[in-house]
């Protein structure tokens, strides 16, 4: 089984790049508007400038501390390889495992943040030790999604 979800992917970041777009727009627009010369519900247009920069900047933290990620999983061969990359602008670090279906142990998705924040750790056997895989980040996928992988990774896991 192959699985990707680059075209959820791609939607979260133009929804990204759209947002910070806006934004700038919204920033421009209170800078450059004679609305804004006078208070506006007892804000001064500067106090506008910092609002909108602020809200921006949550939505950013906390876009990245749910660690959206593209997603691709295999099974195919003999090894199952997990490729993932933040879906930030600018920064594309890919990143890759591949896990020999003998050597695989068990796998763990943890929830966190108040299930904002979902991540899959894979355990593997080397030398007779678990060793753990860094946690991927799978908030980007659905349940559905994450369903039917756990599915297909169970299929592998030796007790």
């Amino acid at each position: 089984m192959i699985f990707d979800n680059k075209k959820h992917a791609i939607r979260i970041y133009l929804r990204k790049m759209i947002i910070a777009g806006i934004t700038v727009l919204i920033l421009i627009g209170i800078m450059v508007s004679a609305w804004f010369e006078n208070d506006v519900l007892g804000l001064q247009k500067y106090s506008w400038v910092l609002i909108v920069t602020i809200v921006y900047i949550l939505t950013v933290v906390v876009s990245r501390l749910r660690k959206l990620n593209f997603f691709y999983f295999s099974d195919e061969g003999d090894k199952l390889i997990v490729r993932y990359y933040p879906i930030h602008p600018l920064v594309q670090k890919k990143k890759a495992i591949q896990i020999p279906k003998i050597g695989l142990i068990g796998y763990k998705i943890n929830r966190s943040m108040m299930g904002l924040r979902k991540e899959i750790i894979f355990q593997q056997s080397v030398k007779g030790k678990i060793a753990n895989y860094p946690p991927i980040g799978i908030t980007a996928l659905r349940q559905k999604e994450i369903d039917q992988i756990s599915k297909q990774i169970d299929k592998y896991v030796r007790p």
